[in-house]
């Protein structure tokens, strides 16, 4: 979803201008007793505390991820993956073959011994013993190395329907082999003209590129592959003889004008997640965050209101620190485990035209506005005290956020957090330190 700032934020120095009057709000209010901070501001409450105590949030619940941009990235991610608790995931993609931008001679009367598309992998999640079989088919329909794709691209009537070439991947395998067999397409590389290697505009018209999937899975856990078009070993290589020797060509994948584009989908039939995605309540015990354009989650500041009411009467107040607290489920029954949870989520914040908006917080300083994940205290954090000054002060009207995993494209990894219901301790929480002025 596109991602704008409000109207009144459009401009580089409007931006500033907020950031800097935010700031100096807040400084003002560093000569005021500790002691007296949110004193008389607000009723008892079980939700809102000051100082060293924390705010419950009240609101927070799963839904489906929006389709997230899956072109031009570092890694592409092939296989499939069945999880209890967040179902089937699938990954396949598509890289082009980039000309070598010079003229190909193949020497006299050549005939192809082999073709062979080289794939590097880097990593993978999910079962270390899953074994892929990977088909290679024909991708037909042109595509603009300089246009952002997304997760969602249907390739459907894009590709020949017969498969060129198939091979078997490991989980630990750190090069992909798949053998090219088709006859036509190994035999256009060699009576192609001169010249359509020398630009990627002809070579792309003689051949649009390769589109990789993954077979079914028979009851296994399966993997989800880390693979990069962009390293080296990443190739697409033939082997032939002519009058005079035998040789080689390779041709690189998707590296500078080629397109490569991860394509996923989820089936959370019979998963766990499945009754929390159709239970229609908005304020969910746990959460569900995937990456993969999987699923995300809502919170809300319900109460916040109140806060608006009370600086009406009460005046003004200024938001010394805002901390959103997140910790993962302890359950073994949710298969939790941290070396599998995102590195770092992303947060942002729901504008009144419904699009995504980058928390201010964020353009100030990304590395103080947190996410990432804290192992030693298993929890994410994340600094939003702007975020929350603005909303108070009416410069923004909503303050619904959207929780997602980070690196959203390039990794498969998923978490279960607390939600703001939540039984147990250490629940999601909104730790806020403020001062009435």
């Amino acid at each position: 979803m596109r991602t704008d700032f409000p109207a009144f934020l459009q401009s580089p120095i409007s931006l500033i201008v907020f950031i800097v009057s935010c700031l100096v709000f807040v400084s003002g209010c560093g000569d005021k007793d500790p002691d007296e901070l949110g004193r008389d501001l607000l009723p008892d409450s079980d939700n809102f505390f000051v100082n060293l105590d924390t705010a419950e949030v009240i609101q927070s619940f799963t839904r489906l991820g929006d389709s997230v941009i899956s072109s031009d990235k570092s890694v592409q991610l092939l296989g499939k993956h069945q999880d209890p608790v967040f179902g089937l995931s699938t990954a396949s993609f598509i890289t082009q073959v980039e000309a070598p931008g010079m003229v190909m001679d193949f020497g006299s009367n050549p005939v192809i011994d082999s073709a062979i598309l080289f794939i590097y992998v880097n990593d993978f999640y999910g079962d270390s013993n899953a074994i892929h079989q990977i088909t290679a088919y024909e991708f037909t329909d042109p595509l603009r190395y300089d246009t952002v794709y997304y997760s969602d691209f249907s390739t459907e009537g894009k590709f020949r329907a017969d498969p060129i070439g198939s091979g078997i991947a490991h989980s630990g395998d750190t090069l992909l082999k798949i053998y090219i067999t088709d006859e036509d397409l190994k035999n256009r590389f060699l009576t192609a003209e001169d010249t359509t290697f020398k630009t990627n505009s002809l070579f792309q018209e003689m051949f649009r590129g390769f589109y990789l999937t993954t077979g079914d899975l028979s009851g296994e856990e399966g993997s989800i592959l880390y693979t990069s078009m962009t390293n080296s070993l990443s190739r697409f290589s033939l082997y032939f003889k002519n009058d005079d020797d035998t040789s080689s060509r390779f041709f690189y994948l998707g590296r500078n004008f080629g397109q490569n584009i991860n394509i996923f989908s989820h089936n959370y039939s019979g998963a766990i997640l499945e009754s929390f995605l159709n239970n229609h309540v908005e304020n969910d015990s746990v959460i569900f965050l995937q990456s993969m354009g999987g699923v995300s989650a809502i919170i809300r500041f319900p109460q916040l209101s109140s806060w608006l009411d009370s600086i009406t009467t009460n005046g003004p107040i200024a938001i010394n620190n805002a901390e959103l607290i997140l910790t993962p489920v302890t359950s073994t029954f949710l298969e939790q485990d941290p070396d599998k949870f995102p590195v770092g989520l992303n947060l942002m914040w729901i504008g009144d035209d419904h699009k995504y908006n980058y928390m201010y917080d964020y353009y100030l300083n990304s590395d103080l506005f947190g996410g990432g994940y804290d192992k030693d205290n298993d929890s994410y954090t994340f600094n939003i005290k702007i975020h929350i000054q603005s909303y108070l002060t009416g410069m923004i009207k909503n303050s619904d956020l959207v929780l997602s995993a980070g690196n959203n494209s390039n990794t498969a990894n998923r978490v279960v957090l607390k939600g703001g219901n939540h039984s147990s301790g250490y629940r999601m929480k909104l730790k806020l330190t403020y001062t009435r002025l």
